[in-house]
């Protein structure tokens, strides 16, 4: 089933901006109204999202008993070094609130097989000239 390679994951995320920050914003021009810093916010919350969806995609497969709830707030901060493409963001909250992983260990097997019943590696499929 495809089923078994899909993933999908929700998250709850909290960022922080102090006041600092918020100027150096303005005076770059990156903020000049609630909405602009609205959408940096927004947009930050996104990219924190996908370096840690690339980040559990990485240890599922590293490790089939991964689970992702594991993650806690403080290592994730370390690893995903998501400052460098937030750098005025500081992360206050971080849960997973749902999360489905592929099946890594039944993609590996899959493949194995496929390798098995193909040992030359030839292509399964063979294109023809007609």
């Amino acid at each position: 089933s495809s089923d078994n390679f899909k993933y999908d994951f929700t998250y709850s995320i909290g960022i922080t901006l102090n006041a600092e920050e918020l100027i150096d914003l303005v005076k770059s021009g990156k903020v000049s109204k609630q909405e602009d810093l609205d959408l940096y916010l927004e947009k930050c919350g996104e990219a924190i999202a996908q370096l840690t969806t690339d980040y559990i995609l990485k240890k599922a497969k590293e490790n089939p008993d991964f689970r992702a709830e594991s993650i806690r707030r403080e290592d994730l901060t370390k690893v995903i070094q998501f400052y460098k493409e937030c750098p005025h963001v500081e992360i206050s909250v971080f849960a997973i609130t749902h999360s489905v992983l592929p099946d890594y260990s039944l993609y590996k097997k899959l493949q194995e097989e496929v390798i098995s019943l193909n040992p030359a590696n030839q292509p399964v499929i063979q294109a023809t000239n007609e």
